[in-house]
Formats: structure tokens, C-alpha cells, sequence
């Protein structure tokens, strides 16, 4: 992804503001060094030798230490993230695999992660102006990247210290739960519905700082039918409740009806398209359908 965009007024200026937010601030150096010195197990001789550097440059405590080829960068990232409690992702050994697309993760200081905390920041605008904290992100078809902006969006959000939480309601072909880390055999939305668990779905909590994931659960013969259901209308009420803001994934329109369900249902929208794959009538089409279900557009997202 080259860039992500909204057409959404006042983004510039508020972007700005969001984007500094999401940086760790340049405080409690010393305690980000105490993590990095215990972390990467450097000696009072490395640590003297970073020091000394430091002070040549003017640098960070960080910044000196991958100069000298003493902590890699992943290294400075993970000691940031545990102290400053900011979801940052690295490619560890761990037990968790995320996926590489959580750019705002494994990249959070890059270029795409800049235009997707720019795109965070004008959906935050117009949910505060509908007065929603719930959005469906729904694209006229295919590989458009509504799965990628979601989650990113999702995490982003988790970031700068909003409790989100990201529902996978992509009941036929979905990609969440794997995303974050999650066992495909994981109860999800589908398994909340079925089993009328509107007070208890099968939520994983926290599965980074501020984040938790409703994947989608058991695939469904009938999708379509569980997600126009009571049930589901009384889940995302409920979820509206316990959370600063809850995401839903959905499927393109060009393959069934369950994202205008979903959207319908959840009441604001965010729309995908993709540079010169979406064309001006499918986007229309779309917003028209959403509005015809009194579903408020919040903005038109462009991903690449």
C-alpha cells in the first residue's frame, strides 16, 4: 500500500495531533534504557561504550546502541513497546505469529503507518460528529483491502490508547482471528450467535495492549441468515457498550449481501475502494445501498 485516504474534512490538522500522540514521548529515558540494557543482557562495557557515543551525538540511549551494532532494531522496539505499553510487533520467535500486513505494528514509524494513523484520525473525527463508536468497513468487492484496513485501523486505535475491539463478521472467508495470532478452531461471532451468547460472546481479551479480537468463529452454512438474526443486532449493541470503539471486518458486496447486513445492523460505515481497481459507479452503488439501510457513510477510504 502506497497510501490510505478519506475525503473527510479537517483530516490534515487532526491527523497531525493523532500522529505525534501515537509516538512514545522522549520521557523516561532512563527506564527505556533499563529495558534495553535487561533485554539484550549489555555489559557495563557496552554500556559505557553506548554512553560515550550517546553524548558524541546527542542521541538516544537507542539510537546509539544500533549505531554500534550492539541491539537490533526489533530490540529497541520491544523494549519501547513494554514500557510505554504501545502495541509494537516484532519478528520473534514467540509463540504468536502476527501477520506481516499489521504495518502499523511492525512498522510503526514508516510511511504507510503515517497514512493509516491520517486515515485513524478522520474516521475518529466523523464518528464523534455521527456519535457512533461502531463501523463496519465494506468495499464493492474483492481485494480491495478491507481485511487490511480494519485491522490496521484496529490496532492503530489500540496505539493511542483507545480499548478497541476488532469483530470479524467475514462469516464466509475470514481472516482476523488468523491475523492476530489466533488458533482457527478459537469460538467467534458465529458460535455467539448460534448458542445466544449476546452477554458472553467468545471474545480474546487483550491480545495486545488495548486490542481484543472477536474472530469469526465455527464457518456457518448460513451466514446470511445469523447475521440478519436478533441475535446479532443485540450482540453489537452489547459490544457498543463495553468498548471505546468496535471494528467490524466484513465481506465485499460483489459476493453476497452480508456486509450491507452487518453495516445495516451496526449503523455507520467506512468504505473501501482500491486505486484503479474500484471504479466511481460500484463505490456509488454501494454508498447508495448503505443509505437506502439508514447506515451513516463516515468517510471513502482509497487503499493504494
Amino acid at each position: 500500500m502506497s497510501d490510505a485516504s478519506t475525503p473527510v474534512a479537517r483530516a490534515g490538522s487532526v491527523a497531525q495531533s493523532e500522529s505525534r500522540a501515537a509516538l512514545p514521548s522522549t520521557r523516561s529515558n532512563e527506564q527505556v534504557e533499563r529495558e534495553i540494557i535487561e533485554h539484550c543482557g549489555l555489559d557495563p562495557q557496552k554500556v559505557a561504550q553506548v554512553r560515550a557515543l550517546q553524548q558524541r551525538h546527542g542521541s538516544s540511549f537507542a539510537e546509539a546502541a544500533m549505531a554500534l551494532g550492539l541491539i537490533g532494531r526489533e530490540h529497541a522496539f520491544s523494549a519501547l513497546s513494554k514500557h510505554y505499553n504501545y502495541p509494537i510487533l516484532t519478528h520473534g520467535q514467540g509463540p504468536v505469529r502476527y501477520s506481516t500486513d499489521l504495518v502499523v505494528g511492525f512498522e510503526p514509524f514508516g510511511t504507510q503507518a503515517e497514512a493509516l494513523r491520517t486515515t485513524r484520525a478522520a474516521l475518529i473525527s466523523s464518528a464523534i460528529e455521527t456519535k457512533t463508536n461502531s463501523v463496519a468497513f465494506i468495499g464493492p468487492r474483492s481485494g480491495v483491502g478491507v481485511t487490511y484496513l480494519c485491522a490496521n485501523i484496529a490496532l492503530s486505535l489500540a496505539q493511542a490508547g483507545v480499548r478497541t475491539l476488532i469483530v470479524d463478521a467475514n462469516l464466509r472467508r475470514p481472516r482476523v482471528g488468523q491475523m492476530f495470532g489466533l488458533d482457527r478452531a478459537h469460538e467467534g461471532l458465529s458460535d455467539a450467535i448460534n448458542y445466544r451468547l449476546a452477554d458472553s460472546p467468545p471474545i480474546a481479551s487483550e491480545v495486545l495492549p488495548n486490542l481484543s479480537v472477536l474472530p469469526a468463529g465455527m464457518t456457518p452454512p448460513n451466514p446470511q441468515e445469523l447475521l440478519a438474526s436478533p441475535e446479532f443486532a443485540a450482540l453489537a449493541q452489547g459490544l457498543r457498550r463495553r468498548f471505546g470503539i468496535v471494528l467490524f471486518d466484513t465481506t465485499s458486496t460483489e459476493d453476497c449481501v452480508d456486509g450491507i447486513i452487518v453495516a445495516s445492523r451496526v449503523g455507520a460505515a467506512a468504505l473501501v475502494g482500491r486505486r484503479h481497481k474500484t471504479t466511481f459507479k460500484e463505490a456509488k452503488q454501494l454508498a447508495d445501498s448503505l443509505r437506502g439501510q439508514h447506515c451513516a457513510i463516515l468517510g471513502n477510504i482509497l487503499d493504494g
